[in-house]
């Protein structure tokens, strides 16, 4: 946590509040200057334990209480957001019916500082299960697909198979984790709106100077994806990236330079080579800004997805 005295005690109690009883809460301030230690440190429940540290940094902390936690599941909760009540049992629950899934994400509500709901989530937009072909095209069309970091829960054994956060992204690690996490596990959707997202302009997210370090990251990040992605379809998905993509990009950038923010948008302006600028730029006039027209997403279509088999399946039919 970080300066996030205003939500915290909110945040927290959504914790300890869980109708799942046996788990640990792991607290690790990074530098905040807002009393935050101390409101953590004022409940009273043997399963908080308190970290006070120097300021690592958003991954950098999160390594940090990787390295301390010792049950089986992982799951972030930032400073503003809340759980709803079963949360973690609904997530045991879809773990227990899937035991070949490792990592899982949850829909969320989002709302205001107040705590008012300004939207709830589509609930069947995608399938309770999906394989790593199409999580990795899903990754790569429609961003960090998990949303944020409070939606995600994970077995910590992946620690050990893949490696923690890596804190050269700024931003977008967690993005860049679940990408690598997923281009070998399974990963399902509980389609149940177990988080309360807060939203406000002082999110890490919603700072003006986060914009270029977004820009340069998800980039990064989409070019692993594309080596992933199935060799037939690497052609389009370029495709699909100069016409969505960029010109997200370019707009985002734009409307910085409109907006006052000089020195951002000239950051992510500059990014682009000049002939990828000169293209996003020729497609977000040619569109509107993908208003106009939307560019659609090539997908490859796996076949009906069947569980793997485990290592008992695999000996029987030997046998």
């Amino acid at each position: 946590m970080w300066n996030g005295a205003l939500h915290l005690e909110a945040c927290l109690a959504s914790v300890l509040g869980q109708t799942e009883t046996d788990f640990e809460v792991l607290v690790s301030d990074d530098g905040s200057r807002d009393g935050s230690d101390r409101l953590a440190q004022s409940f009273q429940d043997t399963r908080l334990k308190f970290f006070r540290g120097p300021q690592r940094g958003l991954f950098a902390n999160l390594n940090f209480l990787l390295d301390q936690a010792q049950g089986e599941f992982v799951r972030v909760l930032c400073q503003d957001d809340r759980l709803t009540a079963r949360c973690l049992a609904r997530e045991r629950a879809f773990f227990e019916r899937h035991p070949f899934v490792n990592i899982t994400f949850c829909k969320a509500t989002r709302m205001n500082t107040e705590g008012a709901i300004l939207s709830t989530p589509d609930l069947s937009d995608l399938p309770e299960i999906l394989n790593p072909e199409l999580s990795q095209q899903h990754f790569f069309y429609h961003g960090c697909i998990a949303g944020n970091l409070s939606t995600v829960c994970w077995k910590r054994k992946l620690v050990s198979d893949f490696g923690k956060f890596d804190e050269d992204f700024a931003v977008s690690g967690d993005y860049e984790y679940w990408a690598r996490l997923t281009e070998k596990e399974y990963i399902g959707v509980v389609q149940e709106a177990l988080v309360d997202l807060r939203v406000h302009s002082g999110q890490l997210s919603r700072q003006s100077q986060s914009l270029p370090l977004f820009v340069a990251e998800n980039r990064r990040i989409r070019n692993r994806l594309m080596n992933h992605l199935p060799l037939n379809l690497r052609n389009k998905a370029r495709e699909f990236e100069s016409r969505r993509h960029d010109v997200m990009d370019l707009h985002s950038g734009l409307r910085a330079v409109v907006d006052g923010n000089l020195a951002v948008g000239l950051s992510v302006l500059t990014s682009f080579t000049p002939a990828r600028l000169l293209s996003a730029t020729l497609n977000w006039a040619a569109t509107g800004n993908n208003r106009w027209y939307r560019p659609q997403a090539p997908w490859v279509l796996s076949c009906p997805w069947t569980p793997p088999l485990s290592r008992n399946s695999k000996s029987k039919r030997a046998a």
